[in-house]
């Protein structure tokens, strides 16, 4: 039996919703004809992909798998119609990232699925990737230059909005091959607080505090060795520096050149990852893609 799309987009947006009602309002149904189209969809495939629950609804497991393909039916459905059409797509959402951020890091925090459920919810919207440059980190919503921005911290800024995802890192030390420390695998976040630490002055100070471990001392505190950096290569790129270590998420670990020797650095609380948007945010597209972030599975990067 053929799979109906429409079924198919109802899945996918209660998946992203996890309420029949709430699912139901964003198609423009009753929640009586959501479970219906449920219903036959389970027919088409032949297994249960959802089950009620006093709290709303769950994902059963032949639900799960099914739901990645679900994304990219609707996905490769949206970009049939409009190669047929011979028009493009309707809008755009811009998402900033720290310029400098490979693809691998937009997969690992589990940006590009769900970005494939939203156009899956919202057909005729593409989702595009803007690195942003550090100096730009606070401004760039007010600015206009992005719709959302990923960041490691609450963006200050009275004109926009920061929430934390479930999403975190560790964080790790990195130091060049002739530190004291190269030969050790980890070392105690208040013992590493003493060594002179790189930091970025062109970043916001939110931005840079993790990277400083301005949580467990006072900047006075800090031995604090400027670089001059707008991009994250530049950043990678100090490790071995001569006057000072690096603090880095673990997930930035991946990049570093074979001049960096990563130490653990014991009792260091992790990043938190954010979605920040401007205030005065009122797009559907936008509203749905930060629920979206917020409500993902928990992922930790180490």
């Amino acid at each position: 039996m053929d799979l109906d799309l429409l079924l198919v987009r109802s899945f996918v947006v209660l998946a992203a919703e996890g309420n029949h009602r709430t699912a139901a309002t964003q198609l423009g149904i009753t929640a009586s004809a959501l479970s219906k189209r449920l219903r036959r969809l389970e027919t088409q495939l032949g297994v249960a992909v959802t089950t009620r629950t006093v709290h709303g609804v769950t994902i059963t497991p032949a639900g799960q798998r099914f739901l990645p393909y679900a994304q990219d039916l609707l996905s490769q459905a949206q970009q049939a119609r409009a190669a047929a059409r011979g028009t493009p797509v309707r809008a755009t959402l811009r998402v900033g990232l720290p310029a400098g951020a490979r693809a691998s890091f937009v997969d690992a925090v589990g940006m590009r699925d769900v970005a494939r459920t939203l156009t899956g919810i919202m057909p005729g919207l593409r989702v595009s990737y803007h690195g942003v440059p550090f100096p730009a980190l606070r401004d760039c919503l007010p600015a206009g230059q992005v719709d959302v921005l990923w960041t490691n911290s609450p963006v200050r800024h009275p004109g926009v909005d920061t929430l934390p995802v479930p999403v975190t890192t560790d964080r790790i030390g990195v130091v060049g091959p002739e530190h004291p420390l190269a030969d050790a695998t980890e070392v105690t976040v208040a013992d590493f607080a003493d060594q002179p630490i790189l930091y970025n002055p062109q970043a916001p100070e939110e931005w840079m505090s993790p990277y400083w471990l301005g949580d467990i001392r006072a900047r006075p505190d800090a031995q604090l060795v400027p670089i001059d950096a707008r991009h994250c290569d530049t950043v990678y790129g100090s490790t071995g520096h001569p006057d000072g270590v690096l603090v880095l998420g673990a997930i930035e670990g991946r990049h570093l050149p074979p001049t960096g020797h990563v130490l653990s650095l014991i009792d260091a609380n992790p990043i938190v990852f954010h979605i920040a948007t401007r205030r005065s945010e009122k797009r559907a597209a936008v509203r749905t893609l930060v629920k979206l972030l917020l409500h993902q599975p928990a992922v930790h990067l180490s």
